[in-house]
């Protein structure tokens, strides 16, 4: 089965709880502490040669973008990051000097949005080398953005440009680091970065009517935040922002730029619905802000549960596949 109808099977097993305001469902759970204060929890694993290899990426690099992929699901909800748990199941083939790099690799990025490590565990793997991060974070006067927020009619929303980790990706597989080219789409895959700011932003002014961060692709992820709720989405392809190199690459692949931009997975871009009577509050807080990070309107969101995307005026069919998917077991 996928992780979805796993996630789904599992769900049944959720309790409603007193102080839990979003379980299972969203890019974390939302927990109501004492003294008013509101808590975001997420948690997420990253196994060798399924997340990362170590042949293609540092052990600097590995540990860097692991916290990366979890500060990004606090982003999407508009909070704060601000501590973590590590727990790290090694096998015997891994030497001392990689396992140091990757708690380096996550410091590092730890200092740099403020994140405190305060615990974890640890294990010996009889398999891969699995990283599990547990991240804690808070949303400043309870103000969230979560995925089942968005109306007919929002306009949707993208930050940065898209389709350089699939593409770097790709050039990892093909040619490793040996052209000179691929440089800065390996980076993309390798080092990505979480909105943050943006994510701050768009809840602490209330601007985002629904919001997620990209990390099985484009595609996969909208339906979180349309097709899951009843609701559609049309996409207008010319706008789609594209990450620079991504159409060298494609033509290397003979594939179609937009397609690899709307199915690329580990992005870490946010998603994000606006309401039509807040688009234009928000370029004026996105400047006041001073948020570097840009933002392009790609699509409105439709009234029933369809998808379409064009590209001057015509139907565009992606190609190959709509994202990713983790398989977990046998049938």
């Amino acid at each position: 089965m996928d992780e979805f109808e796993f996630i789904k099977i599992v769900s049944g097993y959720a309790k409603d709880l007193p102080n839990v305001i979003q379980g299972i469902g969203d890019d974390a759970a939302v927990i109501k502490g004492r003294g008013g204060r509101t808590f975001i929890i997420s948690t997420d694993i990253s196994a060798s040669n399924v997340h990362f290899r170590l042949e293609w990426a540092s052990p600097r690099e590995i540990g860097r973008k692991v916290l990366v992929s979890n500060i990004s699901d606090i982003a999407a909800m508009g909070a704060t990051p601000l501590y973590y748990l590590i727990s790290i199941a090694v096998p015997s083939s891994i030497q001392r000097g990689t396992i140091l790099g990757i708690v380096e690799g996550m410091q590092e990025e730890a200092d740099r949005y403020k994140v405190g490590l305060i615990g974890g565990d640890t294990s010996s793997s009889k398999g891969g080398l699995f990283i599990s991060i547990t991240i804690i974070g808070e949303a400043a006067g309870g103000e969230i953005v979560y995925r089942g927020g968005a109306n007919c009619g929002d306009a949707i929303y993208v930050s940065g440009a898209l389709g350089g980790s699939a593409a770097g990706l790709r050039c990892l597989k093909k040619w490793g680091r040996q052209k000179g080219w691929t440089r800065p789409l390996i980076e993309r895959h390798l080092l990505p970065t979480p909105r943050v700011a943006l994510g701050r932003l768009l809840a602490g002014k209330r601007l985002a009517s629904a919001m997620i961060d990209i990390s099985d692709g484009l595609l996969k992820d909208i339906e979180h935040i349309t097709i899951c709720h009843g609701l559609g989405y049309k996409i207008d392809g010319a706008s789609v922002p594209i990450f620079k190199g991504v159409e060298r690459c494609a033509a290397e692949f003979k594939e179609s730029p937009l397609s690899i931009a709307l199915t690329s997975g580990e992005e870490y871009e946010l998603l994000f619905t606006v309401r039509k009577d807040d688009e234009a509050r928000l370029l004026r807080e996105i400047r006041r802000g001073g948020i570097r990070t840009p933002i392009t309107k790609i699509g409105m969101v439709k009234d029933n549960p369809t998808r379409e995307i064009f590209v001057n005026g015509k139907i565009f069919k992606v190609s190959k596949y709509k994202g990713y998917s983790h398989r977990i077991g046998k049938n």
